[in-house]
């Protein structure tokens, strides 16, 4: 039978391309697994560095073992100290005062978060930085909030620091105030009472100064903690860490669940600034199986992209829940489409809390901090 060249040259042209369409398929397969890929995945997940988290990730960082020990006592701000970035906190700005982070001051254990700026000639004003926080639900016995400040630039007597709860739905501040003063100060604020349990608010430390002339202020911030002390054994806070290469779209599934009972536990996603809908369990029957879509973008220096959360209480025994993680290039679940396991067990009990200062009583007012347009923390290099 002659050769026809044509065909011939077509086939080979077939063959070939199957053949790249199938090593293409295979690799794109062990790329999803984290094994074999010769490029970084456009999303990695990271450790929280939280006492009562426990993380385990694999090599590549595309799936996860998490262990949550709950307890009565909970410090539940993420990266309280400011160590190493500002990540987990934004900046409620002034008209003149500003946020920034620095990598050091003397007498402070790391990285500091500084509020600053030039206050012009018969002047106020104020800045905050601030931390969405959701609170434990369950019965609330002690809430106590501290913070370690300092001025380190401008005229004492004429700023002072603001260190409280913020509630946007009832625009109230449960806060507590004083003059700065130069060397490091433990401030302590209770804020018993005037939370509620499953609520959310916005933990802020603020810097408040008028002027009479001129002048360059600034207050620095050496770390925030939040205690919250509950009836019930509870955990409310991250659990990993989600870092974008890429701007992409991502939800989480429930894939199953083996619990004893009264379990309940909400799971989230948050980026920058939007939280998704819930995964919920209610007595360990489960009522929501997947989150809504949230959009995970490259991170400003000093940030990740968004961090995947908990809120849990009235745990006994150990409960386990398998999670996926869907992220793809495209919203609506379209586009290539990459898939993380992660397993997370709820175990309690946990580690205490106890706060170093002497708790004053806070005082309560009508405010409007402008959470609505919050913005990132720039990173500072803290030379002149």
């Amino acid at each position: 039978m002659p050769r026809n060249p044509a065909l011939h040259a077509t086939l080979f042209t077939l063959l070939s391309l199957l053949s790249i369409v199938g090593y293409a398929v295979a690799f794109a397969s062990l790329a999803m697994q984290g094994s074999l890929a010769t490029t970084p995945p456009s999303l990695v997940l990271g450790d929280p560095s939280l006492p009562p988290v426990q993380a385990s990730l694999s090599p590549s960082n595309t799936s996860a073992e998490v262990v949550v020990f709950t307890s009565n006592s909970q410090q539940i701000l993420y990266n309280p100290d400011f160590y190493s970035s500002p990540d987990g906190w934004l900046c409620s700005a002034g008209t003149n005062l500003t946020c920034y982070w620095l990598p050091g001051d003397t007498g402070a254990s790391g990285g500091v978060a500084a509020i600053g700026g030039v206050l012009p000639t018969l002047s106020s004003d104020s800045a905050y930085v601030v931390q969405e926080v959701r609170m434990p639900n369950a019965s609330l016995t002690q809430v106590v909030m501290e913070a370690r400040v300092r001025l380190s630039q401008g005229i004492p007597g004429l700023s002072s620091y603001i260190v409280g709860l913020y509630d946007p739905v009832n625009s109230s501040l449960y806060y507590t105030s004083g003059l700065l003063q130069t060397g490091y100060t433990v401030v302590t604020v209770n804020l018993t009472g005037l939370v509620e349990p499953g609520g959310r608010y916005y933990a802020v430390v603020g810097l408040y100064t008028v002027s009479l002339i001129s002048f360059t202020v600034e207050m620095l911030i050496d770390w925030v903690n939040l205690y919250v002390n509950t009836s019930e054994s509870t955990y409310s806070g991250p659990i990993l860490k989600i870092n974008a290469s890429e701007r992409i779209h991502a939800s989480l599934l429930l894939k199953s669940l083996d619990s004893p009972g009264g379990l309940n536990v909400e799971i989230t996603l948050t980026n920058l600034t939007s939280t998704s809908t819930p995964i919920t369990v209610e007595n360990s029957i489960v009522t929501s199986s997947s989150t809504s879509e949230v959009i995970f973008d490259v991170p400003p220096p000093g940030y990740t992209s968004g961090r995947i959360n908990i809120s849990t209480s009235k745990v006994q025994g150990n409960h386990t829940l398998w999670l996926e993680l869907r992220y793809c290039t495209l919203p609506g679940s379209l586009g290539p489409c990459v898939y993380y396991n992660i397993t997370l067990t709820i175990d309690p009990p946990g580690a205490l809390y106890t706060w170093k200062g002497n708790p004053v009583t806070a005082s309560v007012e009508e405010a409007s901090i402008p959470v609505y347009s919050l913005t990132t923390i720039e990173v500072g290099s803290g030379e002149d």
